[in-house]
């Protein structure tokens, strides 16, 4: 809580009252007073003044900043544990689409090797050609959509 004040005379003139003498004269003092604060709290002046005003009422105040400060910790706390939630289920995600393309690949491989020794060598080269350019591709796209998410 920082707490700023500031204290200015702006003039202090001098002024002949017409009905007066000139030996008689009139002084003006202007005065501006201004307090910054900030924070969840007034100045202890202010809380002071509160408390004059009506007992037990600074106490209120100091117990109301006391319980928003310990609800806004425990909303930041439940929001760094959603946001470690969400980064486990997105690795817990590729790493089971990875294991799941890893399959799907060994299964494509093993088609084109029956297919390669059972006298259709084009059509298993075409297969396994394309599996393992669909697998490239999909690793090259993977890595530049991850590193644009950093």
């Amino acid at each position: 809580m920082s707490l700023k004040k500031i204290k200015n005379n702006l003039a202090t003139q001098n002024h002949s009252h017409p009905a007066a003498s000139s030996s008689q004269q009139q002084i003006t003092e202007h005065k501006i007073v201004q307090e910054q604060f900030s924070g969840p709290l007034p100045s202890p002046r202010v809380l002071a003044e509160y408390e004059a005003l009506y007992s037990g009422l600074a106490d209120r105040i100091v117990q109301m900043a006391e319980k928003e400060m310990a609800h806004r910790h425990e909303q930041e706390t439940i929001a760094l544990g959603a946001g470690i939630n969400f980064d486990k289920e997105r690795i817990t995600e590729a790493r089971i689409g990875q294991l799941l393309a890893f399959g799907v690949v060994i299964c494509v491989l093993g088609v084109c090797g029956y297919l390669a020794t059972h006298e259709a060598q084009a059509t298993a080269s075409i297969l396994g050609g394309g599996t393992i350019a669909s697998l490239a591709l999909a690793f090259i796209k993977g890595r530049t959509h991850s590193k644009s998410e950093d």
